[in-house]
């Protein structure tokens, strides 16, 4: 198990933890303000739930492939 010490350094911000090229779907670059090392919840349209919104990950893929292509 992740030690608080571990997910401060990493800034692990839960489980599950979903980013592209590195990026966190949810925080993007900004640093998130809290860490933790159990249970993430998204903020959803459906409320808070134990992963993330598909259109918040299809949005980081597009970012991601948009960042690639230089535009």
């Amino acid at each position: 198990m992740l030690s608080q010490e571990d997910a401060t350094a990493k800034k692990f911000l839960g489980t599950p933890s979903i980013r592209v090229e590195g990026i966190d779907v949810e925080y993007g670059n900004r640093p998130p303000e809290e860490v933790q090392t159990g249970t993430r919840y998204y903020n959803t349209p459906e409320g808070w739930k134990p992963y993330p919104h598909a259109r918040l990950i299809a949005n980081a893929i597009l970012e991601a492939h948009t960042s690639q292509e230089g535009g």
